[in-house]
């Protein structure tokens, strides 16, 4: 693990124990929700863009003339 990642989930890990109240005793379970929460960002933003289905060309509608038109 780099040094960026390490510093990454050792702040995240902190919020969550705050944000728990800080309690004690779940500092390995902090570590890692923190460490799954950055390998699901790197794995969210890396994914390449689901290419989008090329659509299949219409047929060209009937156009209804004016005589049928005015007969409906």
């Amino acid at each position: 693990m780099d040094k960026i990642s390490e510093d990454w989930i050792r702040a995240r890990a902190y919020e969550i124990w705050e944000e728990e109240g800080r309690l004690g005793g779940r500092d390995q379970e902090h570590w890692h929700r923190a460490t799954q929460e950055l390998r699901d960002t790197i794995e969210i933003t890396t994914r390449p863009a689901k290419k989008a289905k090329p659509k299949k060309p219409r047929a060209p509608r009937a156009r209804k003339t004016q005589e049928a038109s005015l007969q409906a």
